[in-house]
Parts: C-alpha cells; sequence; structure tokens
C-alpha cells in the first residue's frame, strides 16, 4: 500500500455519541491497499472511507467498536428483509471520483443533520478532495466511488 505517512492524531473535537466526551481518531490516506493488507488494518480497529483509514483514539473511552459482517453468510431478519424489499428501486453503481452538486448535497444534509455543521461546497472540495496535499479527486489516483 502506498500512504501518505505514518498514521497522525486529528485535532480533538466534541463526540458525535456522547456530549460530555471527547472525539479524537488517528487517520492517514493510503492508496491500492491490498485485500489482506486491508483486512489486516479492519482487524486492528482500523476503518476506511475510500483511501482514507482511521480509527477512534479518544482519551479514556472504548465505546467505538468496529462491527465487520461476513456478507456472504448474512441471513436477514424479517425486519431486514422488509426494509430489503421496500428498497428494490434504490440502485447503487461504481463511477469516476469527481465533484457533482448532488454528493455536496447529500454530505451538507449529513453534516446538518448528523452533527449540526453548517457546510458550503468549498469546505465540501477541501476537506474531502484534498486533504494535507493528498489527491483524491481525478484521474491523478483513477479513483472511483460507490
Amino acid at each position: 500500500m502506498i500512504t501518505d505517512g505514518a498514521p497522525r492524531k486529528a485535532p480533538e473535537a466534541p463526540c458525535p455519541y456522547f456530549p460530555d466526551r471527547i472525539f479524537v481518531q488517528r487517520y492517514f490516506f493510503g492508496l491500492e491497499a491490498s485485500p489482506d493488507e486491508t483486512s489486516a488494518l479492519l482487524a486492528a480497529g482500523w476503518r476506511r472511507f475510500g483511501t482514507f483509514f482511521f480509527r477512534p483514539d479518544c482519551p479514556g473511552c472504548q465505546a467505538c467498536v468496529p462491527v465487520r459482517l461476513d456478507a456472504a453468510g448474512l441471513e436477514l431478519s424479517p425486519s431486514q428483509r422488509r426494509v430489503w424489499r421496500l428498497n428494490q428501486d434504490v440502485e447503487a453503481a461504481v463511477v469516476p471520483l469527481e465533484y457533482r452538486e448532488e454528493y455536496y448535497e447529500l454530505y451538507r444534509h449529513h453534516s446538518q443533520v448528523r452533527f449540526g455543521k453548517e457546510t458550503d461546497a468549498d469546505d465540501f472540495r477541501t476537506s474531502t478532495a484534498l486533504r494535507d496535499g493528498w489527491p483524491l479527486w481525478g484521474s491523478a489516483t483513477k479513483g472511483m466511488m460507490l
């Protein structure tokens, strides 16, 4: 895997789950992670969003527990089957990684509802597209997103 350096500590922030706690994470960016490398990182508690790898590192707290499911062996509960049936019109596709207004609107809504954070398109581009000078958008990484 190609990384942008050793994992580093992000600034402290209010915990999105427990209002009286502080959230801290370690993170790095990685390209071309093999399935074995990805599996080892996930087993060690790292999480992944595209090229962004992170794990909680909160002082005095171990409440966040990553959960991995064996998708091939997953058996849906009755309520999950109901939700599956009700969402048969939802489509997923792998598309070229690029800025789109619809992606920004989804990000803006999530930031507002989940974290109470106002954002704008420039914030979206800089917070998701170029972190620490590490290019995530465009042909430099032949990026794809789901």
